[in-house]
């Protein structure tokens, strides 16, 4: 065999003829966006498809786009579902697609949204973050919440790097967590979770543990939450951010006293927080009549992170035993 032929079939992406053969670690966004063979993506897609190895939307919404670009005509990007028809369906179900299809919506009804979603990953560069986080916060405001398919999550939470350069160390970490952030604004927490760990496992930072104690707290993950905010203070005492998740984290975990204890220090550092202003105005106000925990006023205050931008309430409350006024910030 000459040296070119063996050249070829060392740089030539591993051969597979089943999904088992297709290795965790090219279930990755990062992989499938540097790989350049259409056919393998193909069947990364299909191995994402079967929900084998734990079910990913974004990511394979990622994979479509990224294979459209290799190869538009992949027999892949055609959906296998087939046609729905009366026999194939549930009575009531038809009965609602034929009603549709007689009785379409105007126009203006179909969508609500003026611009479409982006379609490749140079469009994230014009994608409005924080517009949409505003719109999310309107349309699930008075929603339960989402129910994350935690199913087969098999994504290696821990990565080795040691035998990358600083630099290359530092690349990946911000990759991991650019993909967390991602997952985060899609409201995928549990994935943003899964690379945020994948992130601190190659570099541990505050502005990571923070964002990953925010995950934690949408997914009412109280004891793993608390364990990032006392991370974020571990490295960087004081933190403003870490103290206001962690007073979050003992609100609900009903620790009352140490979440004021938090909030205080919060005052001591930002006298011009807005919980400080409830604390005047409180001053200011009438007496209140004893309760167990009595909402005196809510004043709204929006928090950005380097990454991930959230909207919560002070609450003041009063509680009954030690007439003790807490600050509490409700994520």
């Amino acid at each position: 065999m000459s040296l070119d032929a063996g050249a070829s079939i060392m740089n030539k992406p591993p051969s597979v003829d089943d999904r088992q053969k297709i290795p965790l670690e090219h279930l990755d966004y990062e992989y499938i966006r540097n790989s350049k063979d259409s056919k393998y993506v193909e069947k990364i897609l299909r191995v994402l498809r079967s929900g084998d190895e734990g079910f990913y939307p974004h990511l394979i919404k990622f994979c479509e786009t990224h294979l459209e670009k290799l190869d538009l005509r992949s027999e892949a990007l055609v959906k296998e579902n087939p046609v729905a028809t009366a026999a194939s369906v549930q009575e009531d179900e038809w009965c609602q697609i034929m009603d549709e299809m007689r009785n379409p919506l105007p126009k203006k009804e179909r969508s609500s949204s003026k611009h479409p979603p982006p379609r490749d990953y140079q469009e994230w560069d014009k994608f409005d973050v924080e517009q949409e986080c505003e719109k999310i916060n309107e349309t699930t405001k008075n929603e339960p919440p989402a129910k994350i398919n935690s199913s087969g999550l098999k994504i290696k939470t821990q990565l080795d790097a040691s035998l990358l350069t600083d630099q290359e160390t530092l690349r990946l970490a911000n990759n991991e967590k650019i993909i967390g952030n991602e997952a985060f604004r899609a409201q995928d927490y549990e994935e943003a979770v899964v690379y945020y760990s994948r992130s601190l496992s190659i570099k541990p930072t505050v502005a990571v543990y923070n964002n990953r104690a925010q995950a934690e707290i949408k997914l009412q993950h109280w004891p793993k939450a608390l364990k990032d905010c006392q991370s974020v203070l571990e490295l960087e005492a004081g933190n403003i951010k870490g103290l206001l998740r962690r007073a979050t984290v003992y609100y609900h975990m009903e620790k009352f006293q140490m979440a004021a204890e938090d909030l205080r220090a919060v005052l001591r550092e930002e006298p011009h927080n807005p919980a400080a202003t409830v604390e005047k105005k409180m001053g200011e106000g009438q007496p209140v009549k004893r309760s167990k925990k009595i909402i005196i006023q809510e004043v709204e205050d929006e928090r950005r992170d380097e990454d991930v931008t959230e909207t919560g309430l002070y609450t003041i409350i009063i509680h009954t035993h030690t007439q003790v006024i807490y600050f509490v910030y409700i994520a």
